[in-house]
C-alpha cells in the first residue's frame, strides 16, 4: 500500500482555492483526506485513508479526529461543490483560445412524451 508522508505540493494551488471554506485544523484535515484520496488503494473509509497516512507524517491526527472532520465538522459540502465547479470551469476556459467552453448535454435518460397516433 502506498504512504502519504505528506500532502504533494502540486496539490497546494488546487487546495488553496477551499482554504477560506474551513478553520485552520478543519483545513488541514481536509487536505490531508483529499491527498489520502487520491493515493489510497483500498476503499475510502476513514480507517483506511488514516492508514495510508505514514506513521512519521508530521502532520498526521488521530483517526478519530478525521472521523469528526467527515462526520461533525462546520463546513458546507454545497459551498465545496461550487468552489470546486468554479475552478473547473476557470481551468478548462483557461486552456480555450477564446474563454469559450461548450457543454455537451445527454438527455438520453430523460423520459419522453410519445405522441400516439388517433386511429
Amino acid at each position: 500500500m502506498n504512504k502519504l508522508v505528506k500532502v504533494p505540493s502540486k496539490l497546494d494551488p488546487y487546495l488553496s482555492s477551499f482554504s477560506d471554506l474551513f478553520t485552520r485544523p478543519s483545513y488541514t484535515s481536509f487536505c490531508h483526506m483529499i491527498a489520502s484520496i487520491s493515493v489510497c488503494d483500498k476503499s475510502k473509509t476513514i480507517f483506511s485513508l488514516h492508514e495510508t497516512m505514514a506513521d512519521d507524517n508530521k502532520e498526521k491526527k488521530g483517526r478519530s479526529s478525521y472521523d469528526w472532520f467527515i462526520t461533525d465538522g462546520d463546513w458546507d459540502e454545497e459551498e465545496i461543490a461550487s468552489v470546486k465547479r468554479i475552478y473547473s470551469l476557470k481551468s478548462l476556459g483557461s486552456k480555450k483560445r477564446r474563454n469559450r467552453i461548450l457543454l455537451i448535454i445527454d438527455d438520453t435518460i430523460t423520459r419522453r412524451k410519445v405522441d400516439t397516433p388517433k386511429v
